[in-house]
């Protein structure tokens, strides 16, 4: 029988991992690639920050998933201990941006967010001249 922690761990595994333990990189379909790029595209904000050479539009080339399992247990072992300090529950968080993960996205896979600990997709910003560092 898992412990706590380990099923916590599945229970936040993405459907799509083929590994069971270890590091593994994959490249994701062209499918996924073009789906997270509609997805970014609600969230992109061309010529952003006064950059007059930003681009205004982005293109997703290629997706990486990287499966780390040794991530993915220090972060469950995270949750659980969050969980068991905050027992009596939180404040719920208002999210401003709920509005982008209206529409289900696969590559989000069947994750249960952890509403008792106000666990929530993040998005962030950057600069445009880390952006392009980043995309090189």
């Amino acid at each position: 029988m898992p412990s706590p922690v380990e099923a916590m761990a599945a229970a936040h595994r993405p459907y799509y991992w083929s590994s069971s333990s270890g590091v593994q990189i994959n490249e994701a379909s062209p499918e996924a690639a073009q789906e997270i790029e509609n997805f970014l595209s609600k969230t992109w904000y061309g010529g952003a920050r006064g950059a007059a050479a930003f681009p205004e539009s982005i293109e997703v080339l290629k997706v990486l998933q990287v499966e780390n399992h040794a991530s993915l247990e220090q972060y469950s072992n995270a949750l659980a201990a969050l969980q068991a300090k905050r027992s009596q529950g939180l404040t719920p968080l208002q999210v401003e941006s709920q509005s982008v993960f209206d529409v289900p996205y696969s590559f989000f896979g069947e994750i249960d967010l952890q509403a008792s600990v106000n666990e929530v997709w993040l998005l962030h910003g950057t600069t445009p001249e880390k952006a392009r560092a980043i995309a090189s």
